[in-house]
């Protein structure tokens, strides 16, 4: 097992309890319903929805994509915050995905792109609005939910990589603490090695010490989010923190190449030490409840088309 795998692994550990504490009794909960029948043990997700919001005709639609440093994780530690979302009239599908780094660089994405075509198929048997479909994610899981907007939006990034084409449309994306432009994540500094370690994972390559031979990654133009935002790029929500450990500044740019290509941009951010990577999990703070408050009104706005 890799350093990063333990790190991942051990603060799911720890913080399930109180990133899940709080308990939504009127959201029902289907759990392990496969979308790609190739990986059936790992591509699948849990639907989230409450049933008093059938009144309100066909529910919006929100795609929550896990994060840990794209080597753990797991849909289950994210149930409150999809009860959460179910419980605002959100049905949600909750999802797991090829992690590495057995599965490095462009699996995960594939992964995604097939749960988000999968949402036609359950179109069948639940009631959801195909047109107002918001994709989720956090840490890692919001870059692949940003990336996940950006392989809708480029068919020739597509056909790089092997993703499959988007059956269904994105209406807006809400990412949380994601790592947008990689090569600069990559640099950060953390004890141990512990980031070229995270890299070695995702991308599927053994990474020297100074990162003198990441120019011989073969995607090393297609892997970053912020190189493919466009004018095509749906409505976004982006929460992040000044001071955050592992993404710091990320928010930031994505924010910023956004805006000047014309997308609408709703952001919180965190100014404070303590209230750092994914502060929106911890729901039982202030900047938290801040967090969702703002989320909250630009979901609203998908939700009201």
């Amino acid at each position: 097992m890799t350093k990063s795998e333990i790190l991942f692994k051990s603060i799911d550990y720890i913080l399930h309890f109180p990133q899940n504490y709080k308990q939504y009794p009127e959201v029902s909960i289907e759990k392990d319903i496969v979308y790609d029948e190739n990986y059936p043990y790992i591509a699948k997700g849990d639907a989230y929805y409450d049933k008093k919001f059938e009144k309100d005709g066909k529910y919006p639609v929100i795609l929550n994509i896990h994060g840990g440093g794209y080597v753990a994780g797991d849909k289950r530690h994210r149930k409150s915050l999809c009860s959460r979302f179910a419980d605002q009239g959100w049905f949600v599908y909750n999802i797991n995905y090829r992690l590495s780094p057995q599965y490095p660089f462009p699996s995960a994405v594939i992964d995604c792109m097939n749960a988000l075509n999968f949402l036609k198929t359950l179109a069948e048997k639940y009631d959801i609005d195909l047109d107002r479909v918001v994709v989720t994610g956090d840490s890692s899981g919001g870059y692949l939910a940003s990336y996940l907007v950006a392989a809708s939006t480029k068919e020739d990034l597509r056909e790089q990589l092997g993703i499959p084409a988007p059956v269904v449309s994105i209406a807006g994306l809400a990412s949380f603490s994601g790592p947008y432009d990689v090569m600069v994540a990559l640099r950060t500094q953390l004890p141990f090695g512990l980031i070229r370690d995270i890299g070695d994972c995702f991308l599927g390559m053994k990474l020297k010490k100074d990162f003198s031979n990441l120019e011989e990654y073969p995607y090393i133009n297609e892997i970053g989010v912020i190189s493919h935002v466009n004018s095509d790029w749906c409505p976004t929500f982006l929460s992040y923190a000044e001071q955050d450990i592992l993404c710091k500044g990320q928010g930031e740019l994505l924010e910023q190449k956004l805006k000047e290509a014309g997308v609408p941009v709703w952001s919180h951010k965190s100014t404070k030490a303590l209230d750092n990577h994914c502060y929106h999990l911890d729901m039982y703070k202030s900047v938290s409840k801040e967090c969702f408050a703002e989320a909250g009104k630009f979901l609203e706005v998908i939700k009201s088309k």
